[in-house]
């Protein structure tokens, strides 16, 4: 997965995937507790990776540095919502994020495209 957002974004939250390592059927990984693995981020302007504090109190929708959520249990088995550290979004190029650990847990990995611009909004020609 490849997200891209503005330098100096405060408050992401996205959508991740956990896969069973587990089973071949690609089913994702139910019931992940925070304390069961590890997440890890590198910017292209730092010198070392940055351990990201994960926390699971707060709720669906809301931001909380490191917040980690089930979205759905039965229907949407898998998915989680990831509060992005806004350390993450204060300078470089890009952002590597890891998190492993968990013994059925697939890694997950993405990369976050960091723009001098805002490529989330969109300018409307009124006469085209």
């Amino acid at each position: 997965m490849k997200i891209s957002r503005q330098v100096g974004t405060l408050g992401e939250l996205v959508p991740i995937f956990v896969q069973d390592a587990t089973v071949t059927t690609g089913a994702g990984l139910a019931n992940l507790t925070i304390s069961s693995f590890s997440s890890y981020y590198y910017r292209s302007d730092m010198t070392s990776t940055s351990s990201v504090t994960l926390v699971s109190t707060g709720a669906l929708g809301t931001w909380s540095s490191g917040q980690f959520r089930q979205i759905n249990s039965t229907f949407m088995q898998g998915w989680y919502q990831f509060c992005l550290p806004n350390g993450m979004f204060v300078n470089g190029s890009t952002c590597a994020v890891h998190m492993y650990g968990h013994p059925s847990m697939a890694p997950v990995v993405f990369e976050v495209d960091i723009q001098r611009f805002n490529n989330q909004s969109a300018v409307v020609d009124a006469n085209p």
